[in-house]
């Protein structure tokens, strides 16, 4: 038998219970609470405040408060702890809603892999937006067989992502000349610059 897959909607009432009730325990206490987008059936929660939220005690609350709501279709989370105006998480958790008349499971969340301490959560989310929108745009008549929209829907939203200045021709080179022994005229789209030396160039290939 196949698995039935919730509706988005259904997804969706849960995670707006989830942050109301949160929000209304937290804002109180200084901390504000961002929902992420889920990382498979995981759901991160990011909690911010002016100094790092104190791990045992606000893991506790949000432990406490998301077991009272009986979720029928969420049941994993990855909780963050994070002073504003950072980009690093101070600490994270995992939790895992069971049965209810079960604990909730708990146990580190994956330390190194899903948000490493030197790369901002955002940074994640930004990238899982390009993705999508990549996907998206792939097999756009718009885009087919039109080197100039591609680079402006695709390849520069993309450097940006990454962290590229693509307004600074001395971080990111458009039409960089790029010959060879046997080549003579090739040309890459972009290519990113270190030192006024390239780096390594993109190019959009139909």
């Amino acid at each position: 038998m196949s698995q039935v897959t919730p509706p988005d909607s259904a997804i969706q009432n849960e995670l707006k219970l989830v942050y109301s009730n949160l929000n209304r325990v937290l804002q109180p206490k200084g901390v504000t609470i961002k929902l992420m987008n889920p990382k498979g059936d995981v759901y991160p929660i990011l909690l911010e405040a002016a100094e790092a939220p104190e791990q045992k005690v606000f893991f506790s609350i949000v432990q406490q408060e998301i077991s009272k709501l009986n979720l029928s279709l969420l049941k994993k989370f990855a909780i963050y702890g994070r002073k504003l105006n950072t980009q690093a998480a101070a600490w994270n958790m995992s939790l895992q809603i069971n049965n209810p008349k079960q604990e909730p499971e708990l146990k580190s969340a994956p330390p190194a892999s899903s948000y490493s301490d030197k790369v901002p959560l955002e940074f994640f989310e930004q990238i899982r937006t390009v993705s999508e929108k990549v996907i998206r745009l792939k097999d756009s008549e718009m885009l087919k067989n039109n080197e100039q929209a591609t680079k402006s829907a695709l390849i520069v939203p993309l450097l940006q992502t990454l962290g590229y200045d693509t307004s600074d021709p001395m971080e990111v080179y458009p039409e960089f000349g790029a010959d060879a022994p046997d080549v003579k005229g090739e040309k890459v789209d972009y290519a990113i610059l270190r030192d006024d030396k390239p780096n390594y160039g993109l190019k959009a290939i139909f």
